[in-house]
């Protein structure tokens, strides 16, 4: 055992079968992040200004699902755990609609067809929902601690990153190959899906003797738990809207406008690499060089940390992430200095990504332990938000940026397009993280505070 463990709370072999969640659905968000867009104005050939509507309207469903689903794990009480029977429920319902989704289906009509897109993606995302809410509330029936949890957001930060490079180098090569094979991206996405399903099994494996069945309901905000006794629906809205507590809005708005280049940039990608660079085989090389970056970032997070505080660490890396991104823009005037750049940048967004589930961690015990608000689970529904704002954000950021530079993929020159792109890829994303560090600049859990809180 190393002196890591014996200070810990949680051995070597938890940390990286728990983190074992993250490498089966990482698969799933690389797959949406990459080719959803794609997939709708280049496979599907739905006009631009169409696609960009359904892009947003998904990214909405996300929002509206997460909340949803918070209430329902919440309120719902399984018989022998609490938690880990969603993984197998929610990775089951979201491989089938992320198949039927990415199905190119034989609707001649645009509208009509982004409606079918919306709901079997609604489907896809119920369950997606559902799993992450079961599979991150998880991270406090292991994680006693916030170190504790630190370590468990590190190892599947680290796992993650491991399924992205397989995705890098695998996925892309495969959908180049077989991209004369019939719906070869609805086939493809299922495959994903059942990866998904067997490492969520072999988490539930893991998890289960700790996850104990528990009947919890929301107290009110003055701190009187009511267990086990009927609310009015208003009472329940109250008691969960509640968890919106300073701290839970400054996150998600801090790590939502943070994240949201992570989004733009990945949507934006292979459009760069088609229209500026002028071949799709470049993004191979790029996923494979930014998931290096994400894997070198994971191990310097501990290195980091002992030196300094992890909001601090949110805070410079965020600034690490403007610096990058503004010399993108200026000085990269070559197909490698562009790709170094972004790697350096991404290196900067995953620290401050590694981060993200320990401060909603931190968060739901501030939101128990001090405000008496006991809904971990919507809790992390909040939090989550910060990451589906990301995506609207970042969403909105790639697709109306594409409408605005006056996108079209038949148009015969679409060289135009490549200084639009460009800007958007990189100035826009900058100010998104400038906004970020605003609101992040008044949240105050800091380790010291949580050691204080963890007393209580």
């Amino acid at each position: 055992m190393t002196n890591e463990e014996q200070n810990s709370g949680i051995t070597f072999g938890q940390r990286y079968g728990y983190a074992l969640g993250e490498f089966g659905f990482t698969f799933i968000l690389m797959f949406l992040a990459y080719y959803m867009l794609y997939f709708l104005t280049d496979i599907a050939m739905i006009p631009a200004d169409t696609a960009a509507l359904v892009y947003s309207i998904c990214q909405w469903v996300e929002v509206i699902t997460i909340l949803i689903i918070g209430v329902v794990i919440d309120k719902v009480r399984m018989k022998r755990n609490r938690y880990s029977p969603w993984l197998i429920i929610g990775s089951a319902v979201s491989t089938v609609g992320i198949f039927i989704s990415f199905t190119k289906m034989p609707i001649s009509n645009y509208a009509v067809y982004g409606v079918v897109f919306i709901i079997s993606y609604t489907l896809c995302y119920t369950g997606y929902n559902a799993m992450w809410i079961g599979y991150r509330s998880l991270l406090g029936v292991l994680g006693k601690s916030s170190d504790d949890r630190l370590r468990l957001a590190t190892a599947t930060a680290q796992m993650s990153t491991f399924s992205a490079l397989l995705f890098s180098y695998l996925g892309t090569k495969i959908l180049i190959k077989l991209i004369d094979v019939k719906n070869i991206y609805g086939l493809f996405s299922l495959a994903l899906g059942v990866i998904m399903i067997l490492c969520m099994f072999i988490v539930k494996k893991i998890v289960n003797p700790y996850d104990k069945p528990l009947e919890l309901i929301p107290a009110e905000a003055d701190g009187e738990h009511k267990k086990n006794e009927k609310m009015s629906i208003g009472e329940t809205v109250k008691g969960y809207l509640s968890c919106l507590t300073k701290p839970m809005v400054l996150t998600i708005f801090a790590v939502g406008f943070r994240t949201s280049i992570s989004t733009t940039i990945s949507t934006l990608m292979i459009y760069y690499m088609t229209y500026v660079i002028g071949s799709t085989a470049g993004l191979s090389y790029y996923m494979i060089l930014n998931t290096a970056a994400s894997l070198l970032a994971t191990f310097l997070v501990p290195l980091i940390h002992k030196k300094m505080e992890k909001l601090l660490m949110w805070r410079l890396s965020a600034v690490g992430n403007i610096v990058t991104l503004l010399c993108t823009y200026f000085f990269a005037k070559t197909t490698l200095s562009f790709m170094i750049l972004l790697a350096v940048n991404q290196i900067f967004l995953s620290i401050g990504g590694s981060m993200i589930t320990v401060f909603i961690s931190d968060v739901a015990d501030y939101n128990d332990k001090v405000r008496h608000i006991d809904a971990h689970a919507f809790s992390f529904s909040f939090g989550a938000l910060s990451l589906n704002l990301a995506q609207i954000i970042g969403s909105i950021v790639a697709s109306y940026g594409l409408v605005i530079i006056g996108y079209n993929a038949a148009d015969p020159h679409p060289e135009q397009y490549a200084d639009g792109i460009s800007f958007i890829l990189t100035i826009a994303t900058s100010i998104c993280v400038l906004i970020a560090l605003i609101f992040y600049h008044f949240y105050d859990l800091t380790e010291d505070r949580m050691k204080e809180i963890e007393k209580m």
